[in-house]
């Protein structure tokens, strides 16, 4: 039975919070597919993956990323996935560290965020949110390999 979870996927540039103008068409790119409908809510969209994943996605009007309130199986772990990957976001949740899907996020990130992990897929980011500590420890040395040892 698919689980209930929402998280965020943010854009950062210098440590602080950033926007970019192109991502909300980038996320409406990865997301057309999957439309089932738009919320009358602004920019929120209901959309569904063929394994009956069910989220609707916030896209930033202010172009900074996304927010989704999802019930998901593998499918729509891997499309969020995409979407933050495609947009060049990191994944901030509850309860997870914080998840990159670029190396080269780690730079834009603040100074005060311990431990972030960079992950290849949307299974590995299902079995964050699920507590892994073994995809969480893979996910971690990936990043420490990736950026040479710092941080």
């Amino acid at each position: 039975m698919p689980r209930p979870y929402a998280l965020k996927a943010q854009a950062f540039a210098h440590g602080d919070l950033a926007s970019d103008p192109s991502i909300p068409l980038t996320l409406e790119k990865q997301l057309r597919p999957f439309v089932r409908g738009k919320v009358a809510r602004g920019s929120v969209m209901r959309v569904r993956t063929p394994d009956d994943g069910d989220a609707e996605f916030e896209i930033s009007i202010e172009g900074d990323g996304f927010s989704v309130r999802s019930s998901y199986g593998g499918e729509m772990a891997d499309l969020i996935y995409r979407c933050a990957e495609a947009a060049n976001l990191a994944i901030l949740a509850r309860r997870i560290p914080v998840t990159l899907t670029s190396a080269g996020q780690l730079v834009h990130l603040p100074e005060d965020v311990i431990d972030p992990v960079l992950i290849e897929s949307g299974g590995e980011l299902m079995r964050l949110i699920e507590h892994d500590g073994i995809v969480w420890k893979t996910a971690r040395m990936r990043l420490v390999r990736a950026i040479g040892g710092q941080k």
